[in-house]
């Protein structure tokens, strides 16, 4: 009997934490398959994540990575001075994903981002409701029914309106298209 409950009880912890870590975030593999569904010419993918949760995440990325032929490059951001270093690593004209994190979610950070971005070129995916407000390319975004609502922005990336198809959007179920 008591076996059953420490079971049961670890199995709820279980549980708790994988919800816990996917509460905010699209999946890796749901990042992965609406990007390559709208942008079927990229390649790699850089991440930007806080390190506490590249080990838990790290076996579901290179899956997702494998699925859809991407090379994925995790660049772990613990604090603020990391996000303008980590920028210039990037390679204009590439696809940056945004986990949310304290660091990583701040609206000073947030417009940071997408500023440093927008002016090396670089695709902006996040899952984060204030990187989608402030003008990220796509946003996977959680209801409060919890169901993923698919955003996609042209404002500040009208160069990939032309190569974005209304079949891509209706293929990933894009719920709002901002131009």
């Amino acid at each position: 009997m008591k076996f059953k409950k420490l079971f049961l009880i670890s199995l709820l912890l279980v549980i708790l934490t994988n919800i816990t870590v996917f509460s905010q975030d699209a999946s890796p593999s749901q990042f992965f398959y609406v990007i390559k569904k709208l942008l079927p010419e990229t390649k790699s993918v850089s991440i930007f994540m806080d390190p506490e949760i590249i080990d838990k995440e790290r076996v579901s990325l290179n899956r997702a990575a494998l699925q859809n032929q991407l090379k994925v490059k995790i660049y772990p951001i613990a604090s603020p001075i990391e996000l303008g270093k980590n920028i210039r690593q990037l390679s204009g004209g590439s696809v940056l994903v945004v986990y949310t994190s304290d660091v990583l979610t701040s609206k000073s950070s947030a417009a940071y981002v997408l500023k440093k971005c927008i002016e090396k070129n670089i695709t902006v995916v996040s899952s984060s409701q204030l990187y989608s407000d402030l003008g990220a390319f796509l946003g996977l975004l959680r209801g409060e029914d919890n169901k993923l609502k698919i955003v996609v922005n042209f404002k500040q990336y009208a160069n990939l309106q032309s190569n974005v198809t209304a079949d891509r959007l209706q293929l990933v179920g894009a719920t709002l298209v901002t131009e």
